[in-house]
């Protein structure tokens, strides 16, 4: 009995599989929080070098805060000119040598030489709200300290890229459910441990914690989620887990406006992730995975539960019918490298791999183009969530009617000529929306690669098979600054690999296998059926030439012509002689 069979008798999308699938959407809508979130954290902030003994120029002249810092600006702070705005600013990073002391006769006065100028000894003062506080306040990451920021960040996506390079791996070995928790667990501990970061480097050893369970979490729902609905329902489960991640952009631009301290907002997102573990008992071990590790009994108890609570009944002759059994050793142990050596399937592994890849590195390219949009950040990410939310419900009618491969490749085509095309355009906002219309395309891209991928790889795999395509994503995302270094060689450079990668992924994308409306493939024959399957779909050889080749061979035997021995098949004719007849 196939599993999609069995999924059909007990309710491709029923009252259980909607439990699993609101729990992912919850878990994937605080991954999309936790990722942009330093974006507000470390928006600048207006700051000067604090002058020794200024604090208390209130007190001192009787004057208020806003006047003090005028009279401040203006007699300690030189200025300077600001190419990119031609205008002239005060400095943010030096000042006059000079400050503020008590004269014998009780008066305050500023001392010191205003013809020199040295850097912020004292600190800094910072242009923000009694409440504000984010990341460059409370660490003082400006002037030299200011690439601390940027380095945070890196090591938070190192956190995942190591993470993707394990996840898969422990998700094939000790299960998915188990790879959930896990994540959840270590995301959550460490995203509330970071709101009380008393230094930049444990914060950002938080972020690489954060990093690393986020992978681990969401290759476990995703793959969970795939394989307990039905094949109709699969789609639809994808499209509703990204359309809810994409809407974390609205979140959490909504939640750091309303937040004034960014240690509340760290808190506020990251308390989900430990919600998720009250519901262990409810998110199911993936009787799939169950069946490929030859754990029959689990599997059967796992899809007992799903049956009694979509009110259908488990079939009588699972047991008997189920072809997997009684799994070999060589199945159960098979790894994901062991893949690359299968003949009918190296080649579509690659495929895959590359099409990661080039996603990333399109979705960058375009998102260098979209930086200014002369809005603030918060309406800006607001924007962004919804071009990809339209992007994600657009999946689904594109995935079942168009199928995996022509979505595909009609997306990153168009994602690829928007680079291309950027190149002659000059900033503004056609250019601006032509970045939004490439990320639209990239966007739907991204959601079909997950179903392609889950669907291509047999269930052993299929963990790791995902982690490593999003291993692919990030290492595509980490180049990106480095071929934007091509540019000072040829500006034009970077947008022009970015475009042309977006084109050969597109026309490589039509060489795999469709998968739409077919069983994913519990063991590697199956995975290399699917490919078998679809030559033979595309077999160019007409069906009644080859009918009419064997009545003419028929012929020939019946009239003693020639003494032969026919085997006849649809794809080959194979002649053998008969030795016991006589030429």
């Amino acid at each position: 009995m196939e599993f999609d069979e069995l999924l059909k008798s007990l309710g491709e999308f029923g009252f259980y599989q909607f439990r699993v699938v609101t729990i992912s959407c919850v878990a994937m809508l605080t991954i999309t929080t936790h990722f942009m979130c330093q974006v507000f954290y470390t928006l600048p902030v207006a700051h000067w070098c604090r002058v020794p003994g200024w604090d208390n120029c209130s007190t001192y002249w009787n004057r208020t805060e806003e006047d003090c810092d005028k009279e401040m600006l203006s007699a300690a702070i030189p200025l300077k000119y600001d190419k990119d705005n031609a205008t002239t600013v005060y400095s943010q990073c030096s000042r006059f040598d000079v400050i503020i002391r008590e004269s014998n006769d009780s008066r305050h006065e500023m001392i010191g030489d205003t013809s020199d100028t040295i850097s912020c000894d004292d600190g800094w003062v910072y242009h923000t709200t009694d409440d504000q506080t984010s990341l460059i306040t409370d660490f003082d990451l400006v002037c030299s300290r200011e690439s601390l920021a940027e380095i945070t960040y890196t090591i938070f996506f190192g956190g995942i890229l190591f993470s993707c390079a394990i996840a898969g791996l422990i998700g094939d070995r000790i299960g998915r459910r188990t790879t959930f928790f896990v994540g959840s667990g270590i995301s959550g501990t460490f995203g509330v441990l970071a709101a009380f970061s008393p230094t930049v480097w444990f914060y950002a050893s938080c972020r690489f914690m954060i990093g690393f369970g986020q992978w681990l979490l969401t290759s476990g729902i995703i793959v969970i989620a795939s394989e307990i609905v039905g094949p109709s329902w699969r789609v639809v489960m994808s499209v509703v887990i990204w359309t809810t991640a994409s809407f974390g952009y609205i979140a959490v631009a909504g939640l750091a406006y309303v937040t004034s301290s960014w240690r509340h907002l760290q808190i506020v997102i990251s308390l989900p992730y430990l919600m998720v573990l009250l519901f262990i008992t409810i998110v199911p071990e993936s009787p799939r995975w169950l069946l490929s590790r030859g754990r029959v009994k689990d599997a059967e108890k796992t899809l007992q539960k799903i049956a009694s609570v979509n009110k259908k009944s488990l079939p009588l002759n699972f047991m008997m019918d189920w072809k997997i059994e009684e799994v070999s050793n060589e199945e159960k142990n098979q790894t994901f490298f062991r893949l690359f050596l299968v003949p009918g399937l190296r080649w579509r592994i690659l495929n895959i791999m590359f099409n990661w890849f080039v996603l990333s590195l399109v979705y960058y390219g375009l998102s260098l183009n979209s930086t200014d949009m002369g809005v603030n950040a918060y309406l800006a990410f607001c924007l962004i969530g919804v071009v990809e939310m339209g992007a994600c419900i657009l999946a689904m009618p594109s995935l079942n009617i168009l199928g995996r491969r022509l979505t595909l490749f009609g997306t990153m085509l168009p994602g690829g000529f928007a680079c291309i095309a950027a190149i002659f355009i000059p900033p503004g906002p056609w250019k601006i929306t032509l970045a939004m219309a490439g990320k639209f395309c990239v966007t739907l891209s991204f959601t079909s690669m997950y179903i392609v991928t889950v669907e291509n790889f047999p269930t052993p795999m299929r963990a790791a098979g995902l982690g490593f395509g999003s291993l692919c994503s990030r290492t595509g995302g980490m180049l990106c600054p480095t071929v934007l270094l091509l540019g000072n060689f040829w500006e034009p450079l970077p947008l022009l690999i970015f475009g042309s990668s977006g084109l050969i992924a597109g026309f490589l994308a039509m060489f795999l296998p469709e998968t739409r409306g077919k069983s994913m493939p519990q063991t590697v024959h199956e995975a290399v059926a699917l490919g078998r399957q679809q030559q033979a779909a595309t077999d160019t050889r007409p069906r009644h030439r080859v009918m009419k080749l064997k009545k003419k061979l028929e012929c020939m035997l019946a009239a003693n012509i020639s003494v032969c021995h026919l085997r006849f098949s649809t794809n080959r004719l194979v002649v053998f002689r008969n030795p016991r007849l006589n030429n």
